[in-house]
C-alpha cells in the first residue's frame, strides 16, 4: 500500500509535524511505502528528517510557501498516480480546493483530511459534481463581473453597477446546492439503518451504486429451513443409520446448506460422527473422502458417473425429482450405499429481495456451495427470468477465486449484518442515493445555466438592478423545491 502524507515543514517545533513524526515512527512501515511531502526545515529549527529517514520514510522536501508547494504537489502527482491513501493536515498550507486536483490526478486514492482542530480525520467525498459546481461558480462570477462593467459603462453609476453584480450572484447561487448531497445521504442512511447497513460516504455510494452483478451463495438463497429431507432409500435397510452417520460426517465441516439436514438427523451430536480423512471438494459435483479406510462419496449423479458408480435409471430419478426435489447419492467403497431425497422451498424474505433486484436490473452469480443448486432450480423456486442468474461451474469458481480470496485487510464500502437482505438492502439504498443526487444535480445545473442567461439578459436590458428581493427569494425557492423532489420520491 502506498501512502502520501502531506504536512507543513520538517522543523521539530511544529506541533503538527511532531504528530506526523510520532505517527510515522509508530506505523508498521515495512508493510507500507510512505512518502512524506513537506516544506523544507526552517533555518532556526532542528530537522526531524534523520529520524524519519532512518525509519524508512521517503521525504519529498519542497520550498515552504503556498504557491511553490501546490506547484510541486501537482508535478509530483502527475507522475505518481498510484497512491492508495493521501493524508494531509489543514495546517499544511494546502486548502480544500486543491483536493479537487488530488482527486483528478489520483482518482483511486482515498483522501483524508486531518485537522489540528477537528478530530477524528474526515474522509473527503469529492466527486465530479463538485468540480462542475466550482466551474459554474467561476463562470457565474465572470458573468457578474461582465454585468458590473456593462452597467458601470452604460449607466455611469457605480452603485447600480454593484447592485447588478450582486443581483447576478444572488440569482445564480443555487439555494438547493447545500441540500442535494445531504438530503439523499440522510434518506439513504435512514433506509439502510432499518436493515442493519451503513454506507460511510459518497465515494462508497458511488462505488456501490454502479454494481450490476451480485455474487451470492446457495446459503444466501436457501437459508436454514428452506431445504428439508423428504426420504431416505438405503440399498440395505439395516444400513440406514450408518448412511446417516457417514453423510453427516462428510458434510459436518464443509460450507454447504445441506449440512444442517444431516447434522439434524444426528441430533447435532458430533460425538456420533466418524473421522473423515483427505476430504476433497469437487465444485458442482459433491465431496470425496475416506472413513475407516473406505472411500466415501456424497453428491450428485454427475459425481457418481465420474467414478463409475452404478445408479438407478434416469427415469427412476426423474420420478423423485419433481416439484423442486433433488436426489443426493451416497457411495461407499465404489458401490451405491444410499439415496436421500431433499426438497427446496423458497424463502419469502429472499423472494422479496430477489424481486427488487430483478426490478433494478441486477443479475446474480451463485457460487456452487450446493451441488444440487442449478439455474433451473433457482428459476423455478423464485420465478426468476431466464438469463438473470448464473451458477458457477467448477472451472469458473476457480477462475474467480483470486478476485474474491480472503485478505488480511482491505477497504470496506459498506457495513451490514451479514444477511442477504441486509447486504442487498444496503446496495439498493446506495444506488437510490446516487440516482437521487444525480437527478438533483441535473436540475441544479439547469437552474444555474438558466439563471446565468436570465441575469445577462436582464443586465443588458437594465432591469436587473431593480429586481425586488422577494422575487429573487421566490425564484430560488422554486428551483430548490424542484431539485428536492427527486431525492424525496427516490426509492432507497
Amino acid at each position: 500500500m502506498k501512502i502520501l502524507m502531506i504536512s507543513n515543514h520538517l522543523g521539530v517545533q511544529s506541533g503538527v509535524q511532531r504528530y506526523v513524526q510520532n505517527l510515522l515512527l509508530n506505523l508498521d512501515l515495512p508493510r507500507y511505502q510512505v512518502d512524506l511531502f513537506v516544506g523544507l526545515c526552517p533555518p532556526d529549527q532542528a530537522s526531524c528528517a534523520p529520524a524519519l529517514e532512518a525509519a524508512g520514510v521517503h521525504i519529498i522536501a519542497v520550498p515552504d510557501n503556498k504557491k511553490a508547494r501546490i506547484r510541486a504537489l501537482y508535478q509530483h502527482l502527475k507522475t505518481h498516480k498510484d497512491y492508495d491513501i493521501i493524508h494531509y493536515h489543514t495546517a499544511s498550507k494546502i486548502g480544500a480546493p486543491v483536493c479537487g486536483m488530488m482527486r483528478v490526478l489520483c482518482p483511486h486514492a482515498k483522501i483524508i483530511v486531518h485537522s489540528h482542530i477537528v478530530y477524528p480525520p474526515m474522509t473527503l467525498t469529492w466527486r465530479a459534481a463538485h468540480l462542475v459546481y466550482q466551474l459554474f461558480a467561476d463562470y457565474f462570477l465572470g458573468c457578474g463581473v461582465a454585468a458590473f462593467l456593462f452597467t458601470l459603462l452604460y449607466r455611469k453609476d457605480a452603485g447600480t453597477a454593484f447592485t447588478a453584480l450582486a443581483g447576478v450572484l444572488c440569482l445564480g447561487a443555487p439555494l438547493a446546492g447545500t441540500l442535494i448531497s445531504a438530503m439523499p445521504m440522510r434518506l439513504m442512511q435512514r433506509s439502510a439503518a432499518q436493515i442493519g447497513a451503513v454506507i460511510p460516504g459518497w465515494k462508497d455510494i458511488g462505488l456501490l451504486g454502479r454494481v450490476n452483478v451480485l455474487q451470492v451463495t446457495a446459503q444466501d438463497l436457501f437459508p436454514k429451513g428452506c431445504i428439508t429431507l423428504r426420504g431416505i432409500k438405503p440399498v440395505r435397510k439395516e444400513d440406514i443409520e450408518l448412511a446417516i452417520i457417514y453423510s453427516a460426517s462428510m458434510l459436518a465441516d464443509v460450507n454447504t446448506p445441506l449440512k444442517d439436514i444431516f447434522l439434524g438427523m444426528t441430533g447435532d451430536n458430533r460425538k456420533l460422527l466418524c473421522k473423515v480423512e483427505n476430504l476433497e471438494t469437487l465444485d458442482g459435483l459433491g465431496y470425496v473422502g475416506w472413513i475407516n479406510g473406505e472411500r466415501v462419496m456424497i453428491g450428485s449423479r454427475r459425481l457418481m458417473d465420474t467414478y463409475d458408480i452404478q445408479l438407478p435409471s434416469m427415469e427412476y430419478e426423474r420420478r423423485h425429482t419433481v416439484n423442486q426435489r433433488r436426489v443426493i447419492y451416497l457411495a461407499v467403497s465404489g458401490k451405491l450405499f444410499s439415496m436421500f431425497q431433499v426438497a427446496y422451498q423458497s424463502d419469502p424474505d429472499t423472494a422479496a429481495v430477489l424481486d427488487s433486484l430483478r426490478r433494478a436490473g441486477l443479475s446474480l452469480i451463485v457460487d456452487c456451495d450446493d451441488f444440487n443448486c442449478d439455474e433451473a432450480l433457482l428459476q423455478t423456486a423464485y420465478n426468476l427470468p431466464v438469463g438473470t442468474v448464473k451458477v458457477l461451474s467448477g472451472k469458473e469458481h476457480k477462475a474467480l477465486e483470486p478476485a474474491v480470496a480472503w485478505l488480511p485487510e482491505s477497504e470496506g464500502s459498506m457495513l451490514h449484518l451479514g444477511s442477504f437482505a441486509s447486504f442487498v438492502g444496503g446496495l439498493e439504498a446506495a444506488a437510490g442515493a446516487a440516482e437521487g443526487e444525480h437527478r438533483s444535480s441535473m436540475v441544479l445545473s439547469a437552474s444555474v445555466l438558466i439563471s446565468c442567461i436570465l441575469a445577462m439578459i436582464m443586465a443588458l436590458a437594465g432591469g436587473l438592478a431593480g429586481l425586488p428581493l422577494p422575487a429573487l427569494a421566490l425564484y430560488q425557492v422554486a428551483w430548490a423545491v424542484l431539485a428536492m423532489i427527486f431525492p424525496l420520491i427516490q426509492r432507497y
